[in-house]
């Protein structure tokens, strides 16, 4: 059982910098993380997708039982519900072939019949 953690190291920007990455052992219950080690040293950089702020990161070392990439997403949240911002986790695919090559990418009958219809086609 490992663990991935991630050490901001220098900013060049305000929107990118320089990152520490280090794999740690995890106990059986994936609790406590221990043994911490170097591992790489790669880059963050925050972007604006859709009107929300995504933080990705790259030069991470390889996670082999991961298919994902991890980024951190910050939702702005309506003053009416709860005020202010939240940072959460989100995942999206490696874009390596050995991660992709084993999920289906093909739209489902439903959802192929929603978007044929959106796009009047």
């Amino acid at each position: 059982l490992r663990n991935l953690r991630v050490a901001f190291t220098g900013s060049t920007s305000a929107t990118a910098g320089t990152v520490q990455f280090y794999e740690c052992d995890l106990n059986a219950a994936a609790t406590v993380a221990s043994n911490c080690g170097t591992a790489a040293t790669g880059t963050y950089a925050i972007s604006t997708v859709n009107g929300a702020r995504v933080m990705r990161f790259a030069g991470m070392p390889p996670t082999p039982a991961s298919r994902d990439n991890n980024l951190y997403v910050e939702v702005q949240n309506a003053p009416t519900v709860i005020a202010g911002s939240r940072v959460f986790r989100a995942r999206e695919n490696k874009p390596d072939l050995e991660s992709n090559i084993t999920d289906t990418r093909r739209l489902n009958v439903q959802a192929g019949a929603a978007m044929r219809g959106q796009l009047g086609i």
